[in-house]
């Protein structure tokens, strides 16, 4: 219940507040989202995969030399950093605790030096589902997505390219959803296009994705029924191996692009191109949903690039000239958000729970440090791989 708290409040500020105190906007935003960090780069995210890392951690403390093995095959520069926190700590807390600091310090920079109205965008970062389905759970993603995000903000803007797609390939080696991003820069093709016809771009690359995604939903899980497959490909395969369309999902992005189309032909961009970039970004990750949306896990493809919106929408709101437009888009966006994160919540905090052998839901989500030793203790005591209970008694 204490993020709809957070949440509520910081809509209210963004709404209400901020624009009252226009002379000091800058360093109640700072001071803000100061807070908003330290809040939760020290909590002990609790998420469907926890128990997966935590696994993999003390598997690894007890086999180091696996590390390498696994590292070969899949998320390299995840697993070696495990490797160093093998290496470095006793306790699996501290390893949240380092993942949390390189995630959420590369997005809180990210957004302290691009965004135009800094609490709206860690609005969006809570809400979203970056917070509460990657920030707590899907951690290997969380540190991809980061990483490209930064890499994105920095680089992009200034046309280093080579420096951008390194960043994509560190951001890779942590997680494969995000080599997409690799393909972005050349989307800079297709501003002049965009510019001059952005109705017709819009609706029939997203018609044509739609119209294809019906041949490889027939074709597709056909062709990955074939027998010997490589095991190293089973990773990959595995975000095709079960088509059920989601109506929800669909929905979902068509009015992610929708709202973003809307709020890009309200705005004054005078002909921006980074602006174009980022409008064209969306535009490519929800065709990448479409395309394969009968493969749900495509979904976290989609989700990777997604991400900017934190920035983007914000930034894009703002150069909307009309006052009534602009109030109601920021209020659409909020909405929207409030709404995502309810639903995140909803479905992840009691199947965690039920891992933990702990009632959680929206109501009595807890909110835990990683220096709470106690609770995590008794969360986990019922594992045998979990060799630490400091608050029990023989």
């Amino acid at each position: 219940m204490y993020l709809f708290v957070i949440f509520f409040l910081l809509t209210l500020y963004v709404l209400a507040i901020r624009n009252r105190i226009s002379k000091y906007t800058r360093l109640a935003d700072c001071m803000i989202g100061s807070l908003l960090f330290l809040f939760f780069v020290i909590r002990f995210n609790i998420g469907r995969d926890l128990i997966s890392y935590c696994v993999s951690f003390y598997v690894f403390k007890q086999e180091p030399y696996r590390v390498l093995e696994v590292a070969a095959h899949r998320n390299t520069l995840y697993f070696l950093l495990i490797g160093l926190c093998v290496k470095l700590f006793n306790d699996y807390r501290w390893v949240m605790l380092v993942f949390n600091v390189i995630s959420l310090s590369l997005c809180a920079v990210t957004i302290y030096r691009n965004s135009k109205n800094m609490v709206f965008s860690w609005l969006i970062l809570i809400g979203s589902g970056v917070l509460e389905v990657y920030y707590a759970s899907g951690i290997r993603q969380m540190t991809a997505m980061s990483i490209f995000f930064f890499g994105f903000y920095t680089f992009l803007p200034k046309k280093k390219y080579v420096l951008y797609e390194l960043f994509v390939l560190i951001a890779f080696l942590f997680h494969e959803t995000v080599i997409v991003a690799a393909f972005i820069p050349l989307l800079i093709k297709a501003i002049p296009l965009l510019r001059k016809k952005p109705i017709k771009l819009t609706l029939y690359s997203a018609a044509v994705s739609i119209l294809f995604s019906l041949l490889i939903g027939f074709a597709l899980p056909k062709f990955l029924s074939i027998e010997n497959i490589p095991w190293e490909y089973i990773n990959v395969i595995g975000y095709f191996s079960k088509y059920a369309p989601s109506i929800l999902g669909i929905g979902m992005e068509a009015v992610i692009l929708a709202g973003t189309f809307y709020i890009y032909i309200q705005a004054d961009k005078k002909e921006d191109s980074f602006l174009d970039l980022q409008y064209l970004t969306i535009l490519f990750s929800v065709l990448i949903y479409f395309l394969f949306m009968g493969f749900p896990n495509i979904s976290r493809v989609s989700d990777s690039i997604q991400i900017i919106t934190i920035i983007y929408l914000p930034n894009l709101i703002l150069l909307v000239p009309a006052l009534k437009k602009r109030i109601l888009c920021t209020i659409s966006v909020l909405c929207f958000n409030a709404f995502l994160l309810y639903a995140d919540m909803s479905a992840n905090l009691p199947a965690a729970g039920r891992d933990l052998n702990r009632d959680i839901s929206i109501q009595n989500d807890p909110y835990i440090t990683v220096f709470n030793t106690k609770w995590i203790d008794a969360s986990f005591e019922h594992y045998e791989w979990y060799p630490y209970h400091r608050h029990l008694t023989d």
